[in-house]
């Protein structure tokens, strides 16, 4: 079913997305919608969880790829590439995923843009605990979290802007976004 749903939210966006329309492509009766779901807005975070636990999943085992036990700027390089490449394979393999998580159909009802906000707050907060190891000690946290929150931003633009231009490759992506990332990165790195 939410497969089915995935489909549908990405294809309509929330707004225009019904739960009829899921029902008749799943060949469901809509009571098992609501039973499951309770509604529209459940069976959307339904898959909106999904899609982000997929994502996180994607970015927590690229960084897990490339962790080592040296906090050096050479190992947050490959740590921060890693974890922007992961990011934009999400985006290559998943564009529905990432439309649903992004796109212009994404849902902003207030009955559910405080989840939603809090599932993307996490992602943030992931990025953030992979800098936190690579920050300065005495690094304020506001402040690594706010890297967190750009470096989120920043790729987040990019994939905007990739999904207008399809001729931008993946390792174009990547590159892109680890020369604009590592630049603003390097700051972190200063002492306090």
């Amino acid at each position: 079913m939410l497969d089915v749903a995935e489909e549908v939210f990405t294809e309509f966006g929330y707004a225009g997305a019904s739960i009829e329309e899921v029902c008749r492509r799943a060949g469901l009766k809509r009571p098992i919608v609501y039973t499951y779901f309770g509604g529209k807005d459940g069976l959307y975070l339904g898959c909106y969880r999904r899609a982000r636990a997929e994502l996180d999943e994607r970015l927590a085992t690229a960084a897990l790829g490339v962790q080592t036990d040296e906090r050096t700027p050479e190992a947050l390089h490959s740590v921060v590439r890693a974890v922007i490449r992961g990011y934009f394979e999400f985006l290559a393999s998943s564009p529905g995923r990432w439309d649903l998580l992004y796109g212009p159909g994404a849902a902003t009802e207030r009955s559910i843009a405080a989840e939603t906000s809090a599932l993307r707050m996490q992602t943030v907060e992931l990025l953030a605990a992979l800098l936190r190891g690579y920050a300065p000690s005495g690094a304020v946290d506001d402040v690594v979290l706010g890297f967190a929150h750009a470096a989120s931003g920043s790729c987040e633009q990019l994939a905007r802007w990739a999904r207008q231009n399809e001729e931008i490759t993946l390792d174009q992506l990547v590159d892109l976004g680890t020369r604009y990332n590592w630049t603003a990165l390097t700051q972190l790195l200063l002492p306090d």
